[in-house]
């Protein structure tokens, strides 16, 4: 089973499925930072990757594996500053709180067999089992998994947080007044690090049961440390007003190729803006924007998520700008929540220009300092009438 590797910066590298999986996941390790160790007794040091290479691998191929082959979207590889995110089209067809346990339910046979038995995979339904084990045994946080079915598609976060650092136990101090579980600590350090977190997240990490997850992140929401967005079985929390002050920035990785397996790295350096991205904010801004990311349809909002915060590709800030602006008429705080831009920066550089080419026009035309001005597409403009002002 053959496949092949585009990479930017060399072209593109055709190769057979088993070294496809070597090479990916070689690149991904290649980029991750190092941690510096110097074993006792001896005078050389020892550099450490953050993520074990057994746990990337072993995700890797799951995407790879699991897949629904019949979508023609690509398995993504996203590195943040604090994670790396492994997306890949079609839902887990094994319920999310069986994952990890014996037994595995496939899409394609024929290709989870030749990677039981080349060993690429482990034994089946172990997979999961052996990304928590070499996690918890590296100290760092458990990975989590999220599977979506009306959107088809399943993600795996693996952290780079080490639960007993000496600066999450400095951050943790910032509760030690509420005598909170050690579990509702880890709960915290993951909101933190991703913006989220779900019962079963909560399970997952701290292995209690369903109503016991609940508790604690009831209890979290009262404290107003967490707010509750409720979505029926797929309700989850986000930071709420009295969550400390704390953001993190995105780095693009790789995407794997559908069709072919492909690996293909996208750069994505800080803008030579200095003052381009939105400026930290706190709980209720995290929680607004989760709000107005839940808006959206899909497909756009995975265009969204692929943009990232240091994008330099000025097209893609303007068609999505434009893309947002056909739904609704979006105030400039509320797109600039959305892209994590400047509000000041994301109008000079971006939407006055839209607007002068006739792409976007304002909601209230007859008065351009209307308090409620929002930017709705020329598109939209015909169904003008049928909006309502914006909230203030």
């Amino acid at each position: 089973m053959a496949g092949h590797v585009t990479l930017m910066h060399t072209g593109t590298l055709k190769n057979a499925l088993s070294r496809l999986i070597n090479r990916a996941a070689a690149a991904v390790m290649d980029d991750l930072p190092t941690a510096f160790h110097l074993p006792q007794g001896s005078q050389q040091r020892s550099d450490t990757p953050l993520i074990p290479t057994k746990v990337i691998r072993e995700a890797i191929v799951n995407a790879l594996m699991h897949r629904n082959y019949r979508r023609h979207e690509p398995v993504q590889i996203i590195r943040y500053s604090n994670r790396i995110e492994i997306h890949n089209p079609g839902y887990s067809l094994k319920p999310e709180e069986q994952l990890g346990q014996p037994g595995s339910a496939w899409r394609n046979p024929t290709l989870a067999a030749v990677l039981h038995e080349t060993r690429y995979a482990e034994t089946k339904g172990s997979g999961i089992r052996v990304m928590r084990r070499h996690m918890e045994q590296a100290g760092l946080t458990p990975p989590f998994f999220e599977s979506q079915r009306h959107e088809d598609r399943f993600m795996t976060t693996l952290l780079f947080v080490h639960f007993l650092d000496e600066e999450a136990l400095e951050w943790l101090t910032h509760f030690r007044h509420l005598q909170l579980t050690e579990e509702e600590c880890h709960a915290l350090l993951l909101v933190r690090e991703t913006g989220r977190i779900t019962n079963a997240d909560y399970r997952a990490q701290s292995r209690v049961d369903t109503l016991t997850a609940s508790q604690h992140l009831v209890r979290l929401r009262d404290f107003g440390l967490l707010t509750q967005i409720p979505r029926g079985s797929a309700t989850y929390y986000v930071p709420g007003e009295r969550f400390p002050n704390e953001t993190s920035l995105t780095d693009d990785l790789f995407s794997l190729s559908p069709e072919s397996g492909g690996l293909s790295p996208e750069s994505s350096g800080l803008s030579p803006e200095s003052g381009d991205l939105y400026p930290e904010s706190g709980g209720g801004s995290i929680t607004l924007r989760t709000e107005l990311l839940a808006e959206l349809p899909g497909p756009l909002a995975q265009q969204l998520s692929e943009l990232g915060q240091r994008t330099r590709d000025t097209s893609r800030i303007r068609n999505m700008l434009v893309s947002l602006c056909a739904l609704r008429p979006y105030r400039v705080s509320e797109l600039a929540l959305l892209l994590q831009r400047n509000p000041e920066y994301l109008q000079k550089q971006y939407l006055n220009s839209l607007r002068r080419e006739g792409l976007l026009t304002y909601l209230y035309l007859d008065d351009p300092n209307h308090p409620d001005q929002a930017y709705i597409s020329t598109h939209a403009q015909g169904r003008q009438d049928d909006y309502t002002s914006p909230d203030p």
